[in-house]
């Protein structure tokens, strides 16, 4: 594999990733909120968690895809980016589920 090729790897794992991760933060925030919107992910498979697992996979396998065929030229640089943009959703999408379920243990949500 060449280093462009990898980089384009990277690059695009990484924003398909950080997709992913916000995805499933709101539906979890979501869900919590919404029985429709539990319910609806509980028809899918049988069960909310066995569904957002499912959409998880598939948003990322799509995302991977889609985005490694439209980066051409990468730089170190953009894949470092790349890499600090994964790491802060990361930090975020735990934050706001932590969040959440901590004002919903004290009865704010």
């Amino acid at each position: 594999m060449t280093k462009t090729n990898r980089l384009r790897l990277i690059l695009a794992s990484c924003y398909s990733a950080s997709l992913t991760i916000w995805l499933i933060a709101w539906l979890t925030v979501s869900s919590e909120l919404s029985e429709e919107i539990k319910a609806s992910l509980a028809d899918l498979t049988g069960h909310h968690w066995v569904s957002k697992s499912w959409l998880s996979v598939i948003v990322y396998l799509l995302g991977l895809w889609i985005l490694q065929s439209r980066f051409k030229q990468i730089t170190d640089q953009q894949a470092v980016k790349a890499v600090y943009s994964l790491i802060g959703s990361l930090l975020g999408a735990s934050l706001v589920i932590t969040g959440f379920y901590l004002l919903h243990y004290w009865g704010v949500v």
